[in-house]
């Protein structure tokens, strides 16, 4: 890990050398993809020597109760995103209503805005269903996103 950031590189590149190799040994003796390695590694994919089945679903395919572990870390991930791309959206509307002098921009903005608090708001709601999910399982919870003060009163822009 110290020579990977010695490096500047993620340490998952040490071990398997995404676009600089097309195999690697993945066990003594035997080659496999790079990249179908990578995924194996970390949990996205399934071994790549194995016979072909179902390909192992997505983060977000499956309801929290059914993701792995390291789904539902990436899912909860993929829930904190969401929320923040809602929050900035929302904003950024709502500034603009409050700029914008023409009063049907400034409703369609101000629309827009409570739209995006409401996908804000859903984005929160699925996120608490995958640290429930979480602490169910008694996994160590990621830190919650630290949201700046006044970051929902986006609402109200006009």
């Amino acid at each position: 890990i110290v020579i990977a950031r010695a490096l500047d590189v993620p340490p998952l590149v040490l071990v398997f050398p995404i676009g600089t190799a097309a195999e690697v040994e993945i066990l003594p003796g035997q080659e496999a993809g790079t990249w179908p390695a990578a995924k194996w590694f970390t949990g996205e994919g399934r071994f790549p020597l194995d016979e072909p089945g179902p390909l192992p679903r997505l983060p977000g395919e499956a309801a929290p109760a059914e993701e792995s572990d390291i789904g539902l870390f990436r899912l909860h991930d993929k829930r904190e995103r969401g929320q923040f791309v809602s929050l900035s959206a929302a904003t950024e509307a709502g500034e603009r209503a409050g700029k914008t002098k023409d009063p049907a921009d400034r409703q369609l903005l101000a629309e827009l805005a409570a739209s995006w608090v409401t996908s804000m708001r859903s984005m929160a709601e699925l996120l608490t269903e995958v640290r429930a999910e979480m602490q169910r399982r008694g996994l160590v919870l990621p830190d919650e996103q630290r949201w700046p003060d006044g970051a929902g009163d986006v609402t109200d822009a006009r």
